[in-house]
């Protein structure tokens, strides 16, 4: 089976989750078929460096992107918003990249093309003009209503209406563009019910992300809070608020406690306060040796969809978590992770993980058990290949 796999920002270097999802997908995807190609869209904010990708990669999918510009121009979004159209999908749409997509159709026999994302889709229509084999979008989460989310917690109210209206246009694009393809994969149970219940009708299944256990034990000992993350991704940063907010009321109990702010423009965006016990890392090169040096990852996700891979990445390391329901969404249960929905319950558990080694430990193995158990890479490979051939 000889595939064309489009993403909308490179899968290297894996800067945020959603760079990590589609490395992940990749490699279930090289697990099941001997012949992939490798296309995406590269920006200034995600450029493509291809000496950053694996060696594996580089001999076997030949990586190749088209750098386009997505920045946002506030003259064109404030035009969007009467003809109706999704400004949010039509800012990744470029000539340049939809010549290079047709190109390396016309010049190999793909039997499948999976686009990667939503930001991919809208050269679906040209590439049906050259392409009559199966077209699977993966999505990473159900993009509407993230903007939905966003709005709803906006105070503006002016911007609150304008996040409405993206959300909206979006919401119209989405279901329409995900009705005209050959099948639909997505990375959480939450998010195909969401699709089962918009009345999207075209195949679908939940192909979860994976993650290898690391057998080598944490360090249970370690009891500062964390936060790990992108921090140009507003979900991100609307958790990473919610606790330094916190962070007074913490100090009174635990003096000593610091909270760590890791990821990209992290840096830009907050500064290191030690007498408030902030203490900003930026981005980490190495994830394995910082999380080893942490204690207790508080991650209150207030908005988005899909599951959060580096939530499901620190517990496939052992790492105690504490996150709402919205961002455990995507496990099957809640085995591994403390669920603090309202400030107080946040509180609560931030004490009673941080003044107990023993129940960081119990909730941390309890994370790697769950993870060996439902997302083994081996296990979803193989539903990967029985879904693509089911079509």
């Amino acid at each position: 089976m000889k595939t064309l796999y489009i993403t909308s920002k490179p899968a290297y270097p894996k800067v945020d989750g959603g760079c990590v999802a589609s490395a992940n997908f990749l490699e279930n995807l090289l697990k099941v078929t001997s012949e992939v190609k490798y296309l995406s869209i590269a920006t200034t904010k995600h450029p493509f460096n291809l000496d950053s990708f694996p060696i594996h990669w580089i001999d076997s999918l030949k990586p190749e992107a088209v750098l386009i510009e997505t920045a946002v121009r506030p003259k064109e979004a404030i035009k969007y918003l009467f003809n109706k159209k999704s400004y949010n999908i039509d800012r990744f749409y470029n000539r340049k990249m939809s010549d290079k997509i047709i190109r390396t159709i016309d010049s190999q026999r793909f039997e499948t093309i999976i686009l990667d994302g939503l930001y991919t889709t809208p050269y679906i229509y040209e590439i049906k003009k050259s392409f009559k084999g199966k077209i699977l979008v993966r999505t990473h989460n159900v993009e509407f209503k993230i903007w939905e989310g966003l709005a709803k917690n906006e105070s503006n109210p002016i911007k609150k209406k304008y996040l409405s209206g993206l959300a909206k246009d979006l919401k119209k694009y989405e279901i329409g563009t995900l009705n005209k393809v050959d099948g639909l994969m997505t990375i959480s149970q939450e998010d195909l019910n969401d699709f089962n219940a918009l009345g999207i009708s075209t195949p679908k299944s939940n192909i979860t992300l994976t993650t290898d256990i690391v057998e080598q034990g944490h360090d249970y000992k370690r009891s500062s809070i964390f936060h790990l993350g992108a921090m140009n991704w507003s979900p991100n940063i609307e958790a990473v608020d919610e606790v330094i907010q916190l962070m007074s009321e913490l100090r009174k109990a635990n003096t000593d406690l610091e909270f760590h702010i890791a990821g990209v423009d992290s840096e830009s965006l907050y500064t290191t306060n030690k007498d408030q016990g902030i203490v900003v890392e930026g981005f980490v090169q190495d994830l394995e040796e910082f999380v080893s040096e942490m204690g207790i990852l508080v991650s209150p996700i207030q908005s988005g969809s899909g599951i959060r891979v580096k939530i499901l990445e620190m517990m496939a390391l052992g790492i105690p978590i504490i996150t709402t329901d919205l961002g455990a969404q995507g496990l099957l249960n809640f085995d591994g992770v403390r669920i603090a929905n309202t400030k107080q319950e946040i509180l609560s558990a931030v004490y009673e993980l941080v003044n107990s080694e023993n129940k960081r430990q119990k909730l941390g193995l309890e994370a790697k058990r769950y993870v060996n158990l439902h997302h083994n890479p081996e296990k979803v490979s193989a539903q990967l290949i029985e879904f693509i051939k089911s079509i």
